[in-house]
């Protein structure tokens, strides 16, 4: 039995670990910690639509931190992705290539506790990209802490989960 633990990308700033993104690697971490040896992290991410000015991706950065925790033979970098569409796309890829077991393997995606209704309903709701992989996995979804959500924050999730349910129901017409 395996364990994956995927980590979503989250602002970076100064080429520096943005608070969002620190509370995911420490829940990472914390996971890592918690679970059997035979763990393979997949960090995901690239640069980010919303960090422009950014040189470094997000999955340098999350990899150089983790590296300083945990054993860099088991962090394995995905820097395609620049959003959580995409994130989705480039993991279920990265995980097919692993020819994981769907009977006994388990996959931790750790994003921030107000990202996960929308990270579930892409990895296990959206048509085109749940059959990148005929079956799945048992997929755990792990909600790193976040303080001080602004309301814009709050009103961009609510609306891409509602553009994500109609992009679900006009697909099932």
């Amino acid at each position: 039995m395996s364990s994956y633990i995927v980590v979503l990308g989250a602002p970076v700033i100064n080429e520096q670990a943005g608070p969002w993104l620190k509370s995911r690697l420490a829940k990472t971490c914390e996971l890592y910690n918690q679970l059997h040896q035979n763990n393979k992290i997949i960090i995901v991410s690239g640069k980010g639509m919303h960090e422009t000015a950014n040189i470094k991706p997000e999955s340098k950065v999350m990899y150089n931190e983790l590296k300083t925790k945990l054993p860099s033979a088991v962090i394995i970098e995905e820097n395609e992705s620049k959003n959580t569409y995409e994130n989705a796309i480039y993991v279920l890829r990265l995980l097919k290539e692993f020819e994981i077991d769907i009977d006994t393997d388990e996959i931790y995606i750790v994003t921030s506790e107000f990202h996960i209704e929308r990270v579930k309903i892409l990895f296990t709701r959206m048509p085109e990209i749940v059959n990148i992989m005929k079956k799945i996995p048992t997929i755990h979804f792990v909600g790193a802490h976040t303080d001080n959500l602004d309301s814009t924050t709050i009103d961009h999730e609510k609306k891409a989960i509602e553009y994500l349910n109609n992009k679900i129901q006009m697909h099932q017409c």
